[in-house]
């Protein structure tokens, strides 16, 4: 892998650390700006839910909803060491997803 990838990975890696910290500590969720970051590093390739999610900050609809939330649940599953990242991501979406269905999206 070249050097400056690695490097923004482990950058990436340190901020999500400490943004899921303080919002753990201070009692909130996590922002938009840590959700894509985590969808980012988690994402299972390019045209995926939690790809678009990453790139653009727009939450699926509907069954891309789904899907994304499928992803999630299949990467816990492999990848069960970063499960706190998982944990912040999915009370984030699902927090959105209910904000959504208040307001009638």
């Amino acid at each position: 892998m070249p050097r400056n990838n690695r490097n923004n990975e482990q950058t990436a890696q340190a901020r999500i650390e400490a943004a899921t910290r303080r919002a753990s500590q201070e009692g909130r969720l996590i922002d938009l700006t840590t959700a894509r970051l985590i969808a980012a590093s988690l994402h299972r390739g390019l045209g995926t839910q939690l790809h678009r999610f990453a790139a653009t900050g727009v939450m699926p609809q509907g069954s891309d909803y789904q899907v994304m939330r499928l992803e999630l649940d299949l990467t816990a599953k492999d990848e069960p060491q970063i499960g706190h990242w998982l944990s912040a991501l999915k009370e984030f979406f699902s927090d959105w997803a209910a904000k959504d269905r208040e307001a009638g999206k």
